[in-house]
This record gives C-alpha cells, sequence and structure tokens, in this order.
C-alpha cells in the first residue's frame, strides 16, 4: 500500500511572456542563470529556504539539467536545519534511491524527523511504510496513527489510506473470527458485556500486552471480576471481554488476557490457562 507521494513542484522564478513582449530564448536563459547564480550564493550563505528552492530546482530539472545528486546535497542541508519539507524530500529520495543509495533505514529517519514537526506528507508515508511493513519494521497501530494526522490535516492521500486499511482489518478480523474455533474442538467462548473488572484492564494496557488474570464468580456462576494485578482494587465497566476455554465458572479461573486496541475496536480476549 505503500504511496510514492508527488513532492508539491517549485513555482520557478521565471516570467511568462507572450505575443511581441517574447524574447529569445537565449536571453531567457541567460536572465534564468543569474538568478540560479544568485539563488546558490544565498544557499551557500546558509539561507535555509535558498537551500530547499535549489534543491528542487535540480530535482525538478527546470531551469538547470536535472541533477538529483545535487537535490539531495542540498535537501540535506536544509534538512539539517529543520526544514520539514526538505527533511521529507530527502526521506523520499532515500525510499526511491534517487542522487542516493537506497536506504530505507535513513529514509525512516528523516520521514520520522519530518513526521514529528506535523509535516502532512511525511506522516502520511511513514505511516503507509509502518502499516505494510515496507522498508520498516511493520507496526500497524502506529502506521494507522500517522495516517490519521496527516488525513486530519487534510492529506487526502492519507484519507483514502485509512479507508483502505480499515477494509483489510475488517477482513483480518473476520477471518481470526471464523477459525478462532478451530483452535481447539473443546474450546468454547462466552460474551460478557457488562463485568467488574481491575482498573488497570482498561487504562493503561498497550495494545497487543498479554497478562495473567484471575476471574471471580458471582453467586450465579458469573465472572464477576477480572483482576490482573495486585492492587485489589475494582470498579464496575461496561467493557467487551471475550472468554475462551472450558474451566469452572464457580471456581476462581486463571486466565492469559491480551489487549488488542486498533482504530477500529478495543476489546479484550481471554484464554483459559490449563
Amino acid at each position: 500500500m505503500l504511496n510514492r507521494i508527488a513532492l508539491i513542484p517549485l513555482i520557478l522564478m521565471m516570467v511568462a511572456l507572450t505575443g511581441c513582449q517574447q524574447r529569445p530564448k537565449s536571453v531567457v536563459d541567460a536572465t534564468a542563470a543569474k538568478r540560479i547564480d544568485a539563488l546558490k550564493k544565498q544557499a551557500e550563505s546558509g539561507d535555509v529556504n535558498a537551500q530547499f528552492t535549489l534543491a528542487n530546482t535540480y530535482y525538478f530539472g527546470e531551469v538547470v539539467p536535472q541533477d538529483f545528486g545535487q537535490a539531495a546535497v542540498w535537501y540535506r542541508k536544509a534538512a539539517d536545519q529543520g526544514n520539514t519539507n526538505a527533511q521529507f524530500s530527502l526521506g523520499m529520495m532515500y525510499v526511491e534511491g534517487q542522487g542516493v543509495e537506497e536506504d530505507d533505514s535513513q529514509a525512516a529517519i528523516w520521514l520520522r524527523k519530518a513526521a514529528d514537526q506535523g509535516n502532512p506528507f511525511a506522516q502520511c508515508l511513514l505511516g503507509d511504510m509502518y502499516y505494510s511493513g515496507e522498508g520498516i519494521g511493520q507496526d500497524k497501530a502506529q502506521g494507522i496513527a500517522l495516517l490519521q494526522k496527516a488525513a486530519a490535516q487534510g492529506n487526502t492521500i492519507a484519507q483514502k489510506d485509512l479507508v483502505e486499511v480499515q477494509k483489510q482489518e475488517q477482513e483480518v478480523n473476520a477471518r481470526a473470527l471464523s477459525n478462532t474455533p478451530t483452535i481447539s474442538s473443546q474450546l468454547h467462548s462466552y460474551w460478557s458485556t457488562t463485568v467488574r473488572v481491575d482498573t488497570d484492564m482498561d487504562s493503561f494496557w498497550l495494545p497487543d500486552e498479554e497478562r495473567t488474570c484471575k476471574t471471580y464468580p458471582d453467586a450465579k456462576g458469573r465472572v464477576a471480576v477480572v483482576a490482573c494485578n495486585e492492587s485489589g482494587s475494582h470498579r464496575d465497566h461496561n467493557i467487551p471481554v471475550t472468554f475462551w476455554g472450558d474451566l469452572d465458572r464457580n471456581a476462581i479461573s486463571d486466565w492469559k488476557c491480551r489487549r488488542e486496541k486498533d482504530t477500529f475496536k478495543d476489546e479484550f480476549v481471554c484464554r483459559a490457562i490449563n
């Protein structure tokens, strides 16, 4: 699902001339060359905006011959000064291997710098990388979070990707649900919509974190308390918990419980410990 997001082209400093006002090409080229020389001097003096503009000029090959190597040089100078668009652009060049050796780890470093400063293009691309695991360790939760940040800023690609992500997650959940009963013929589930649970069960658990818990029955053999720490404090919650196992409901039972949290669900699944 990884997107190759097109950079926003630079509005080059060229005057559009038509009709009798149009000058010979050599004059236009000479004027442009002077402007590029002036831009280079500004960039060499450390002007971050000039550095980014010069990098774009080399990247797109307008006014000057296209040169990815020079583009990467000037993107890096601007990126080192914290320009988020330059950081994103340099990350893209590492993804594509343009002007630099293809290097996903370097791409992730620069994209992360830009994403952390709120650059929606970097958030979108890095989110796709994390979700798909392409070029980086897969982390779907982090990928979705980054896509949501980009989408909230109006990034249409991130908005479309989130729709696709939702479809994929729904398909994965459906397959998991249909396959679960085949784990053991002795397993069965029941659904508890309101259980009295340990205070940390819904407050401090990380996604996919697993803990050992105990369930305590009430007089009717129903789960009354799910205790997963030693605090001994509980409060009532209306929280979905799915139990898989065939233990005695009238006795204290041991379970391995995992929080399954993502954009589209937040629930706990507990499996019996034999």
